[in-house]
């Protein structure tokens, strides 16, 4: 992603990449819900722009994450998650999504 601002009155801009690999646990409670955990790394980099040209750092980071899902069929249904990243500053990321099984 990129983000774009300024800092005393000049302009910042960063772009940032990642790659998350996790491993995911899920509890079923019946046939429609489960409960799922994970946890695994993120393995990240920042670039800057503008005031902050040239600035760069990266790192491979902690991260893990919990959710539900409930299926309306057996091939579809709808999925809700927080993720934590341990990225410098903490990163939250609270997500809700279609899930479609093939």
């Amino acid at each position: 992603g990129e983000i774009t601002g300024t800092v005393a009155g000049s302009p910042v801009s960063a772009e940032a990449d990642g790659f998350v690999f996790d491993v995911k646990g899920t509890l079923p409670l019946n046939e429609q819900f489960g409960v799922f955990a994970k946890v695994g790394f993120i393995d990240w980099e920042v670039e800057g722009g503008g005031a902050v040209a040239g600035l760069e750092d990266d790192g491979t980071d902690l991260m893990y994450g919990i959710g539900a899902q409930y299926m309306f069929t057996e091939q579809f249904g709808i999925v809700g998650e927080w993720e934590w990243f341990d990225v410098e500053d903490d990163v939250d990321l609270l997500t809700i999504g279609a899930l479609i099984k093939f």
